[in-house]
């Protein structure tokens, strides 16, 4: 926020950064709930991550014995990933387009990591057409295109 973002976020379980916006009159996009109620004239959205779901599923296979060790990626479709309502400051013109992009991930109309991505100093990261492996997403040891900074070592 010193160094002149507008916008802030936060990768944690915490209502900080929308506090801080809201403190400082910027904008926050909330990590894993709705943090309307940290800010409310800060909090734009967030994204959400509905365990339950999930927990139910793990439950219910230890349940029935099939339980095995997984790396599992549940998307949208699935219901346990979304996104939290809008705050009021955000146009209805952008909700709608924002919810019209997340019926075409979730029906798999649109991938978002899909090529061509170019890296940081604008080479080809992932060719046209490829859509990288969670694995590869995992392991990328590289910034895309527009991103201002070094990878720590």
């Amino acid at each position: 926020m010193d160094n002149g973002a507008d916008i802030v976020t936060i990768t944690t379980d915490s209502a900080a950064a929308t506090q801080t916006a809201a403190k400082r009159g910027l904008y926050s996009i909330g990590n894993d709930s709705d943090m309307t109620l940290y800010g409310p004239e800060a909090h734009l959205t967030a994204n959400i991550f509905n365990w339950g779901i999930y927990y139910e599923h793990i439950y219910n296979q230890v349940k029935n014995g099939t339980w095995k060790p997984s790396s599992d990626w549940w998307g949208i479709e699935t219901g346990a990933v979304d996104i939290s309502t809008f705050g009021k400051m955000v146009p209805k013109n952008i909700q709608d387009m924002v919810m019209a992009k997340k019926e075409e991930i979730a029906s798999g109309e649109f991938v978002v990591f899909k090529g061509p991505i170019k890296g940081q100093d604008g080479s080809t990261a992932i060719a046209a057409g490829v859509v990288p492996s969670d694995q590869d997403l995992l392991s990328m040891m590289y910034y895309v295109e527009g991103v201002v900074g070094d990878i720590p070592q």
